[in-house]
C-alpha cells in the first residue's frame, strides 16, 4: 500500500545536460516522500534504483541513496537494486515495471536480486556496506511488514519517488 510520495520538476540546473540529474534534488525528493509517510531513512527496508546503467545518472543516484539513507540507528544494510537489469530501461514504462516487481515481490514476500550479469560495485558510489548493498541473492522478508522506495526519474530534472508499504491484513481474506 503507498506510504508516501513525492514528485518534482526542478528543470535543468545550470551547467547540466538535460539528461544530466542533480544529487541534491534527488536527495530532497526522498525525503520529502519519507516526511509524507512519517517514516525515518532506517525504516526503509530496499530501493528499487532508478540506475538506467549511465556513467553519470548511476553516480548521482548512488551517492543520493547512500546519503540519504545512511542511519546510525539502521540494523541492517539498505538493499538496493533495480529491475532495468533484466528487462532494459523501457522509456516511460519504467516506473510501471519498477512498481510491478515490488508487488511481486511484496506477494512473494521475497526481496529480488538484480541482474545475474552484475559484478562489482561502482568505485563512484559510496557503498559503505554497514549502510547499503546491492541485492545480489533470493531473501526472504522479514517477520515484521517491509517499506520499499522506487526512484523514477526523467529528462530534464524530473522526478519522482515512491515508497510502498506491505500490507499485511490480521485475517486472510476467504
Amino acid at each position: 500500500m503507498p506510504r508516501g510520495a513525492a514528485d518534482d520538476a526542478i528543470g535543468l540546473a545550470p551547467g547540466r545536460y538535460l539528461t544530466a540529474p542533480t544529487r541534491h534534488s534527488q536527495i530532497d525528493l526522498m525525503h520529502h516522500a519519507m516526511d509524507r509517510a512519517g517514516l525515518g531513512a532506517d525504516e526503509i527496508d530496499y530501493i528499487e534504483a532508478h540506475a538506467t546503467g549511465t556513467q553519470v545518472g548511476d553516480r548521482i543516484e548512488g551517492n543520493a541513496i547512500s546519503e540519504t539513507f545512511r542511519s546510525d540507528s539502521r540494523v541492517e544494510p539498505l538493499r538496493i537494486s533495480s529491475v532495468k537489469s533484466n528487462i532494459g530501461h523501457l522509456e516511460a514504462a519504467a516506473f510501471g515495471s519498477s512498481l510491478m516487481k515490488v508487488i511481486m515481490m511484496m506477494r512473494h514476500r521475497t526481496f529480488a536480486p538484480i541482474s545475474k550479469n552484475y559484478r562489482t560495485l561502482n568505485p563512484e558510489i559510496d557503498f559503505d556496506p554497514r549502510c547499503m548493498h546491492v541485492q545480489t541473492e533470493v531473501e526472504p522478508f522479514p517477520s515484521r511488514p517491509v517499506t520499499i522506495g522506487i526512484n523514477s526519474f526523467g529528462l530534464g530534472g524530473a522526478g519522482g519517488h515512491c515508497l510502498v508499504g506491505e500490507y499485511r491484513p490480521h485475517e486472510k481474506r476467504q
